[in-house]
């Protein structure tokens, strides 16, 4: 079966070509082209036309006259540019230009002219996900990287490059993962743990930076693999050395607040309890935790009831400056007990 060039061209669903003479005068159009035009500027074509008179937008038409009188001054070239197709919204082409030569004269042009809109738009897609991933990379508190058996690190982003004290990625590769580890031997533990789990979740690790300093890590792993079967090792480490060194205040505060011979008594504006340690309890008989400050004045010596009462209205005050008094209160060895109150709001 034979097929005319037209047939051919007319194939090519998304290449739209048409040939014009010098006076810019269709000698050639393929069916493509003919409802391009009709959708783009609402007209029918036919040969012998001229296509500046066919595009409705002076600008347009004095852009395009330009391109032409370039080709038809000799110059093969290709351009890509955009139009806005009513009730479609824009569309991106390519177009090429081409003259015609006939005896070493050019007699016209041929302009190929090619849909890239989705190409263009897929493009847009990967660069706008590239800057999103790179905003990601540079804002997110966490260290991520990426690891094979075969190849060891094969990405870090660059949370994880500051966290360890590194410059590049190529810096890090060539240190030694397993120097980044405190305990060298805890990163063959961390691949076993992975091969027999899969993940990993919120283990603490000592990590080492490159200058030989120290800090704890939260690390979260996961093994995954592809569709070929190879195994990535992916994680974040979320350095948490202030909370841990925060963690180890309260836990020697609460050290202090349990082991002390103070009386300590913290409490609510009102008086109420929060928490007391456990002193109160090895001298005192009523219920301390239960107890409030008002009531605390009823177990106060007779003599030390004014001074008491003076003590918890200034309190009420709300004032930020400590206030002592001395007084004494009724033990359970029925006697009393001198107690230094000092007592700061905050």
């Amino acid at each position: 079966m034979k097929y005319t060039a037209n047939q051919i061209l007319n194939q090519h669903t998304d290449l739209r070509v048409f040939a014009l003479d010098k006076a810019y005068c269709y000698i050639y159009f393929n069916d493509n082209h003919a409802k391009s035009m009709d959708q783009l500027w609402q007209e029918k074509i036919a040969i012998g036309d001229n296509i500046l008179k066919k595009i409705k937008n002076g600008d347009a038409a004095s852009r395009f006259k330009n391109q032409l009188d370039k080709a038809l001054g000799g110059a093969h070239f290709t351009i890509n540019d955009a139009y806005t197709i009513k009730g479609f919204g824009k569309a991106y082409y390519e177009a090429q230009f081409s003259p015609i030569d006939e005896h070493g004269n050019v007699v016209g042009v041929v302009v190929q002219v090619r849909d890239v809109t989705e190409k263009k738009i897929s493009s847009e897609e990967v660069e706008q996900n590239e800057r999103l991933l790179s905003s990601i990379n540079k804002n997110i508190k966490e260290g991520i990287y990426r690891s094979t058996l075969e190849s060891g690190l094969i990405y870090a982003n660059e949370t994880m490059l500051k966290m360890f004290g590194f410059a590049s990625f190529e810096e890090l590769v060539n240190f030694g993962a397993s120097k980044l580890y405190a305990d060298p031997d805890e990163r063959d533990r961390l691949g076993d743990m992975l091969l027999d789990h899969g993940s990993i979740e919120s283990r603490e690790v000592k990590f080492c930076r490159k200058d030989g300093s120290f800090f704890w890590g939260s690390l979260n792993a996961t093994m995954t693999a592809n569709d070929d079967g190879k195994v990535y090792f992916d994680g974040a480490i979320r350095d948490i050395t202030k909370q841990r060194e925060q963690q180890k205040k309260i836990q020697s505060f609460e050290a202090l607040f349990n082991q002390t011979n103070d009386f300590l008594f913290i409490s609510k504006l009102d008086g109420t309890p929060i928490h007391v340690n456990p002193q109160w309890f090895r001298v005192f008989d009523f219920k301390v935790a239960d107890t409030s400050l008002l009531e605390l004045i009823k177990y106060a010596h007779p003599n030390d009831q004014l001074k008491a009462e003076e003590f918890l209205k200034a309190l009420e005050k709300n004032d930020k400056e400590t206030i002592r008094i001395e007084i004494r209160v009724r033990n359970k060895f029925d006697s009393y007990t001198w107690l230094e109150l000092n007592s700061t709001v905050d």
